[in-house]
């Protein structure tokens, strides 16, 4: 049963200073000032959105907040898991909210939480710490769908946001292809998005790093190039589409014309013009797929 308790004067002390040692559900009249209390015991939540406080906002000013079910979750080791967001909004409201709050959640169910605006992959990857954690997350389903999607046309990602932090976790030496994905990004006038570069890396990486690294340094740069050269290829085909308004290049085109591009090099071949025949994904030479 939730116990009501909007008396905060009463209950500061217990809920402020004994958080790890409480369970249940209160409704409790939140001020700003204990706001920003229990702002400070957010740990582990994922960047602001401004904006989606601002929203929640103007909802209290307009008399429009009501309890839904949802509460500011709290867990058993005294941080917040659900609520920077609502908390913040009451900070900029300036008076008392009421709010169901949870106390002595298991921390482990943290990455299930949404605060009322629901988390993206790349929410759950900046908790971890990691500074590219946009590009990071695109990269990680980009990665995962172009590895099982030889022979397909459209390439789609499944995986929640659970499963990328996982496979993060695993393999965090994607982390190096994320720095210089967003190096090559800006290096080549953003001729190929930075998640791009940071999934076709780790991927070339694992046939032959030094290969990877002159690849993409070449893409971003074209110093060295000769004529024929596919990379030249690429990146004159890419830097055409970039500086033409009215032209678009599907996303699916640009990871074959990559792939293509990178086979051609890998195995030494030149490409004078880049062409695709068929809009499906190709292997990708020199990577060993599991076929199982």
């Amino acid at each position: 049963m939730t116990k009501v308790n909007q008396n905060i004067d009463l209950i500061n002390s217990r809920f402020l200073n004994d958080l790890q040692n409480i369970t249940g559900t209160y409704q409790i009249l939140v001020s700003p000032s204990l706001a920003r209390e229990w702002l400070d015991k957010n740990i582990r939540n994922r960047p602001i959105n401004e904006n989606h406080v601002l929203q929640l906002k103007r909802r209290m000013d307009n008399g429009e907040w009501v309890l839904n079910g949802q509460p500011i979750v709290f867990g058993s080791d005294g941080s917040l898991l659900n609520g920077q967001h609502r908390l913040n909004a009451v900070v900029k409201h300036g008076n008392g909210v009421l709010f169901d709050v949870r106390f002595g959640v298991k921390p482990s169910t943290f990455d299930t939480m949404d605060d009322m605006n629901a988390r993206s992959a790349s929410d759950v990857i900046a908790l971890s710490g990691s500074k590219y954690h946009v590009a990071l997350a695109s990269a990680i389903k980009l990665y995962n769908a172009i590895i099982q999607g030889v022979g397909y046309v459209q390439l789609r990602s499944k995986m929640s946001n659970k499963e990328v932090l996982s496979w993060y976790m695993e393999n965090k030496e994607i982390y190096q292809s994320a720095i210089l994905g967003a190096k090559y990004y800006d290096w080549s006038g953003r001729i190929l998005p930075a998640s791009h570069i940071t999934a076709f890396h780790f991927i070339f990486s694992k046939i032959d790093s030094r290969k990877a690294d002159i690849f993409f340094e070449k893409l971003a740069t074209g110093v060295g190039l000769e004529y024929g050269n596919p990379v030249l290829t690429l990146r004159n085909l890419l830097i055409r589409y970039a500086n033409d308004k009215n032209a678009k290049m599907k996303n699916n085109a640009k990871l074959i014309y990559v792939i293509h591009t990178w086979n051609a090099f890998h195995e030494g071949r030149q490409i004078k013009k880049l062409v695709v025949r068929k809009n499906v994904l190709p292997e990708i030479s020199g990577f060993k797929y599991n076929k199982s």
